[in-house]
């Protein structure tokens, strides 16, 4: 289905806590049927051909996809970090990710991207900053992936690009010696590596090193964790 049906602009109304039974928050005279999809798309797709169908819940960790004929108005996230229920609204045939505010969505991607518009923070400053606005540092443990994420920062920054940074949500782990993705510690392909990185590990006095994404080679880098130039920005992903 179309990408334009994703868009990223409804207000976070209220954050309410809910498991897997969603009869607290809907009326099971609302819940239309409750399948297992592959993705939170082929939901969508669900729900859209379903003239009856309002809205849906997206569970990812079981592949729940819950449709409603209710359209409900409330944001619904839980603690786990956008990682388990989300809410979706479809208004006049365009659905709205009011999780994922300000994000701008990618084609063939399960989550969007945001470029926050201030260098000259460290990695751990980078990895709160998201949060604090909604998502988390971006990972990217495809070659596809990593290319889409590019041609996004192409996309938004221009030719400034070239010269920028962008750190994403990787760094390395001295008990297996290698850099990780910090959502499961799963090592990063070496064809996403720039050739010569990663560099400076056995280096003493050991310094952390942290993972930036750099446009101009389109290939990621190591640097110290504590860098924080003006042309380094950290790249938040939202999932949907």
């Amino acid at each position: 289905m179309a990408a334009s049906w994703w868009c990223c602009c409804c207000a976070l109304q209220s954050i309410w806590k809910i498991d897997h039974n969603f009869d607290d928050m809907i009326s099971y005279d609302f819940q239309l049927e409750n399948v297992q999809t592959v993705s939170v798309i082929q939901c969508a797709e669900k729900c859209f051909t379903n003239k009856q169908c309002a809205s849906f819940f997206y569970t990812r960790g079981i592949r729940s996809c819950l449709m409603n004929s209710q359209k409900i108005n409330e944001t619904v996230v839980t603690e786990s970090n956008l990682n388990t229920q989300l809410y979706f609204l479809k208004d006049e045939g365009m659905w709205h990710n009011t999780t994922c505010q300000n994000y701008k969505s990618l084609p063939n991607m399960d989550k969007s991207l945001k470029i926050l518009q201030h260098g000259s923070v460290n990695w751990t400053t980078a990895y709160l900053e998201c949060q604090r606005n909604g998502g988390r540092l971006a990972i990217l443990k495809t070659d596809a992936e990593l290319d889409l994420a590019m041609h996004f920062i192409a996309r938004e920054f221009g030719i400034t690009a070239d010269q920028s940074g962008f750190w994403v949500s990787a760094r390395y782990n001295g008990v297996i010696d290698d850099f990780v993705w910090t959502d499961d510690n799963s090592t990063i392909v070496s064809s996403q590596w720039h050739p010569g990185d990663p560099k400076g590990l056995h280096e003493v006095p050991f310094v952390d090193q942290c993972v930036i994404m750099v446009p101009n080679n389109n290939k990621l880098n190591n640097d110290k964790c504590g860098l924080s130039f003006k042309s380094i920005y950290p790249l938040c992903e939202c999932t949907w």
